[in-house]
């Protein structure tokens, strides 16, 4: 019965140790989405725009100053790409055929496409935590995502400058925004590099910051490869 007993401290104490070691907890932030090309795009503006994430950790102690984190994220980004190009009046877009416009051959017409994407992923980081000091780690790791859904809001602007005759307006035409799937677009798993800092305001509150360096091409779009840059910044609440 003794030795019972004593198996049975050794052993919740063995619990108690690990349990020690271990933390769960939640996070929700927000993140901002930048798109890297291997080539200078010309007449292409990107336009940064906030997504925000949220989902659970464990973090794992292995020393004093060595943690490793386990994440599990949904995370949803957004940006828009403007592409602008000079349109010759001997080929006009179908919105501008539609509008009755009449053109001139020396007519100057540029042509904006807006295009807004919103990517919903779940993402899985692994960190290594460094910690100087108790209430600030160094963080970096690596990250797993799969693409659950792309939309695409597509939006056409037109502007027409005559030249035959000063005295005429210009002309500014806007199609009707085009919702669009665009998930094959996009290539369904991705990777990247994660470089950070978490500070620890109590033993259970922390303020992380992130950013996401994909390793793996987004899509490759008119021979152009893209690939995704993500800067987050999130609040934990540790358990």
């Amino acid at each position: 019965m003794k030795k019972s007993i004593v198996i049975a401290l050794i052993a919740l104490t063995g619990l108690t140790a690990n349990a020690q070691r271990l933390k769960f907890g939640s996070k929700l932030g927000l993140n901002v989405n930048s798109i890297i090309r291997n080539a200078t795009v010309n007449q292409v503006e990107d336009e940064i725009k906030l997504g925000y994430l949220a989902g659970s950790y464990l973090d794992v102690k292995i020393t004093k100053r060595v943690h490793i984190q386990f994440e599990l994220l949904y995370a949803k980004n957004n940006y828009n790409t403007t592409e602008n190009s000079n349109i010759s009046p001997a080929m006009p877009t179908d919105l501008i055929t539609n509008s009755n416009v009449t053109l001139n051959p020396s007519d100057i017409i540029k042509q904006s496409v807006v295009e807004n994407y919103k990517t919903a992923y779940i993402n899985a980081p692994i960190l290594a935590k460094f910690y100087p000091v108790k209430w600030w780690s160094l963080d970096a790791g690596v990250q797993a995502g799969y693409l659950l859904d792309a939309e695409r809001l597509v939006k056409e602007n037109v502007t027409i400058t005559p030249t035959m005759n000063n005295s005429n307006p210009s002309v500014s035409l806007s199609s009707t925004p085009l919702d669009e799937i665009a998930t094959k677009e996009f290539e369904r798993l991705q990777f990247g590099a994660l470089i950070g800092s978490t500070l620890y305001f109590t033993k259970n509150v922390n303020l992380g910051l992130r950013y996401d360096l994909g390793i793996t091409n987004l899509r490759d779009r008119n021979s152009n490869k893209e690939k995704n840059g993500v800067f987050a910044a999130s609040l934990g609440y540790s358990f």
